[in-house]
């Protein structure tokens, strides 16, 4: 069956690009290293203290609901929810906001996430211009940073999902410092596009569930997209 876009979403859509092509060196957040498996493990290390309870502060964009306080208040209230099914965090790009108006899987997918935050800088700044001043970015990063901020626990169980086998091996010595035992991590390298093929993704989201194991939100979205049972 053709995709029909979503052409509701569009205004909101092209101004995020607009905003794109502002000069990214005026940010502070897109001159940083973060993506460095170093980086996250260095603020994993530091543990996080659990804050008072309060309503999330979100932003709508695309006609979806974004949390924009912080990672660890996510983490919290994705732990707290019913474990009936995946519950998927989904970080947002300009890119991804592109994919939403065209593929209407990958909007099931977004729909279907316990929680979608705003990871592109763009997209912060057009939350903001609509009205949500206190939007922030919440990167994949993040997230995983404060995942890993916790003393690993016994039932610990990480799947990562990465794009190379050496940054897969980094990461694993990495978690290995700071006490998750090599038996309670798993790697997977898919080939590029996977998000394109059904069957590979089928199998990718069976052992993430196999594992009942927590996954890196880079690539959630799409392992979701390719199988979304």
């Amino acid at each position: 069956m053709r995709d029909v876009p979503d052409t509701s979403i569009l205004p909101e859509t092209l101004m995020a690009r607009r905003l794109y092509r502002l000069d990214a060196l005026s940010d502070p957040f897109l001159r940083d290293d973060r993506s460095r498996p170093e980086a996250v493990a260095s603020r994993a290390a530091t543990p996080v203290e659990p804050a008072a309870a309060t309503v999330p502060a979100t932003a709508t964009l695309f006609g979806m609901a974004f949390r924009v306080d912080s990672a660890e208040a996510i983490l919290r209230s994705v732990a707290a929810a019913p474990a009936t099914a995946p519950r998927l965090i989904t970080t947002a790009n300009v890119d991804h906001t592109v994919v939403l108006s065209q593929d209407p899987a990958f909007r099931a997918a977004y729909a279907g996430a316990a929680v979608r935050t705003l990871d592109g800088m763009p997209l912060v700044w057009l939350a903001r211009l609509l009205g949500a001043r206190a939007a922030q970015r919440i990167t994949g990063h993040d997230l995983l940073a404060a995942a890993l901020s916790a003393a690993p626990a016994p039932n610990d169980r990480i799947f990562l999902i990465v794009a190379e086998e050496e940054v897969g091996t980094r990461m694993r010595a990495l978690l290995a410092r700071i006490g998750h035992p090599a038996s309670a991590v798993a790697v997977a390298v898919p080939p590029f596009g996977f998000e394109h093929d059904a069957a590979f993704g089928r199998t990718l989201a069976q052992r993430i569930r196999e594992r009942q194991a927590l996954a890196n939100p880079e690539q959630a979205a799409d392992t979701y997209r390719a199988a979304p049972s």
